[in-house]
C-alpha cells in the first residue's frame, strides 16, 4: 500500500472485512490497521447498539473520531486500513477528514449474500446471536444492498475464498478502482 492513503474496507457483518483487512495488513512492511469496532468498545458506559435509531449521535461522533485518526496516521506517512462498518451515509465524514489531511481515500464494500452473512456471524458468535442481534445484522445488510453509484466499489464475498477477495481488493486499490479522493 502507498504511504499517505486510507483504505476503508467495509460492509455488513459477516462480509469478511476483518479477515481481508488483516490479510492485507499482514502483507505490508509498514501499515496501520484500525479496527472500527474498537472505537465503539472504548465507550465504557452509555454505549448504545449502533443499529438503533437513537444511536445516531453516538455513531456520528465515533465515525468522526475514526476518520480523524485514520487521516492523521495517513498524513504522518502511514498507509492505513480501516476495518469497520462505514456505510455510504458516513463516507462524507471520511472524505472531509482525508481532504483536510491531504491524503488519498479508497473505499471498498465487501458484500456476501444475506444467508452467507448470517451463517458467518452465527459461526463466530455461537450462542450470542439472538433475534435482536439478527435483526440488526439484517438491517445493516439491507443498508449495503443497493449502493447506486458506489456499486463499483463492491466485491462479492459470498462464494469467493478470502485470499482471492484479498487479491481483488489489493488489485482494485492499486488500479484506483476504489479511489474516492485523490
Amino acid at each position: 500500500m502507498t504511504p499517505g492513503t486510507v483504505l476503508i474496507i467495509t460492509g455488513p457483518p459477516g462480509s469478511g472485512k476483518t479477515t481481508v483487512g488483516q490479510m492485507l495488513a499482514d502483507a505490508e512492511e509498514r501499515v496501520v490497521l484500525l479496527d472500527g469496532d474498537e472505537f465503539w468498545r472504548v465507550i465504557r458506559r452509555g454505549r448504545m447498539s449502533p443499529w438503533l435509531p437513537e444511536s445516531h449521535d453516538q455513531n456520528t461522533a465515533v465515525v468522526r473520531i475514526l476518520a480523524t485518526t485514520a487521516a492523521g496516521y495517513a498524513a504522518a506517512g502511514y498507509p492505513v486500513i480501516v476495518d469497520g462498518i462505514v456505510g455510504p451515509w458516513f463516507l462524507p465524514v471520511f472524505t472531509d477528514a482525508t481532504r483536510e489531511a491531504g491524503v488519498a481515500l479508497h473505499y471498498v464494500v465487501l458484500r456476501a449474500s444475506l444467508a452467507v452473512a448470517l451463517e458467518r456471524v452465527a459461526d463466530r458468535n455461537v450462542g450470542v446471536v439472538d433475534a435482536g442481534f439478527e435483526a440488526g445484522i439484517r438491517h445493516m445488510w439491507r443498508q449495503f444492498s443497493d449502493l447506486g453509484a458506489l456499486e463499483r466499489h463492491v466485491v462479492d464475498t459470498s462464494a469467493t475464498p478470502a485470499d482471492v477477495v484479498g487479491r481483488q481488493v489489493a488489485d482494485g486499490y492499486r488500479s484506483d478502482v476504489f479511489r474516492v479522493l485523490r
